[in-house]
């Protein structure tokens, strides 16, 4: 059900930035993005007492697991930063409609690739692929 209404959310994504930006005096771009970042960092918050208590009853020493915690963040991070100054650049060379588009069609493209890679995609994963298809078309 929860992976049923993240795919509906993010299906209407495109619309819900539609109606922002048709409002006077819309918000810039850059105030979106932070506001998106900050957004995405809060909804880590909940797990934050988990991965804790992971940490400090893990068998590896807290600091080795808490850097390579970090390294994995700072990865995830600068995978984010290149995903979104590519979409910035690509969106000097095409227009909103068709980058939103493409960039919510990743949402079905990662466990296509996943699948051909030889990975296990989970039934409700498809669920919500073909749920979030649905808000692109």
């Amino acid at each position: 059900v929860t992976l049923a209404f993240v795919a509906f959310l993010y299906g209407t994504l495109n619309v819900s930035l539609r109606m922002l930006y048709a409002l006077p005096n819309p918000p810039s771009a850059s105030a979106l993005s932070t506001t998106r970042g900050w957004l995405a960092a809060f909804a880590f918050l909940p797990f934050a007492p988990r991965v804790k208590q992971e940490i400090t009853s893990d068998q590896y020493s807290k600091q080795s697991t808490r850097r390579a915690l970090h390294l994995a963040a700072l990865e995830l991070a600068l995978w984010n930063f290149g995903a979104q100054g590519l979409l910035n650049v690509g969106l000097l060379f095409t227009d909103a409609a068709r980058a939103a588009f493409f960039t919510q069609t990743s949402v079905v493209m990662t466990p296509l690739l996943s699948y051909f890679s030889g990975g296990d995609v989970r039934k409700s994963v498809w669920l919500g692929c073909f749920i979030a298809l649905m808000g692109l078309i």
